[in-house]
């Protein structure tokens, strides 16, 4: 690697000073080809590159990129300990105005934070992990790394409190657990289309049991 900086440090100050004898780009590319350092670098890089190809492509098959309902409860129960990244659940329920609110903005969000498995799953279809988990309020978002919660977002107090916040809003709010990463420290919510939406209440979910 030295060699290369050296290579390129001469290079740059032959341009500082009159540029009479400073090799051309092509001939500075040719030169570093030939540098078997450049070519040990070069194949470091390729493999990093192909490495981060099947990595994108394992999570792709699954389901990353998407916003997904997990139907089985004993499914939903070892996910987060075999997905090596965080999981974004949605606790809901089919007829409550708000969950489908929290639904909509999961839905824009999931492609854009890929490494982040975003799933929902039905509270009348998860006794067992209701109880666990505690849940009482919804919508319920719980944020898992491996076999722990490491984060929850119950109902819409932390999102202003209104039905029409925006996916921003919530983006910011999952960063902030470390459920996702946001570039620069910006939200690309900017990017969706807000639509408006009547407001309602949380609701409290009680189980048969």
């Amino acid at each position: 690697m030295g060699t290369i900086k050296n290579k390129i440090e001469s290079q740059a100050q032959r341009v500082l000073d009159d540029g009479s004898d400073a090799l051309s780009e092509d001939e500075l590319l040719q030169e570093l080809e030939l540098d078997p350092e450049f070519e040990k670098l070069r194949e470091m890089r390729l493999q990093q590159l192909k490495n981060e190809m099947d990595n994108m492509q394992k999570l792709k098959s699954e389901h990353h990129g998407e916003y997904t309902e997990i139907i089985e409860e004993k499914d939903m129960v070892v996910l987060p300990v075999n997905t090596k990244q965080p999981v974004i659940a949605h606790f809901y329920h089919k007829d409550f105005t708000r969950c489908k609110i929290i639904d909509s903005h999961l839905e824009k969000l999931a492609p854009r934070h890929f490494k982040t498995r975003f799933v929902k799953a039905n509270v009348e279809k998860m006794p067992f992990l209701v109880q666990k988990l505690g849940v009482r309020v919804l919508p319920c978002i719980v944020v898992f790394k491996g076999n722990k919660v490491v984060d929850r977002i119950v109902g819409f107090e932390e999102l202003g409190n209104v039905d029409d916040f925006k996916t921003q809003n919530l983006e910011k709010r999952l960063a902030k657990g470390g459920a996702i990463k946001l570039d620069e420290g910006e939200s690309s919510a900017h990017k969706y289309n807000q639509d408006s939406i009547d407001k309602d209440e949380d609701y409290y979910y009680h189980s048969d049991d």
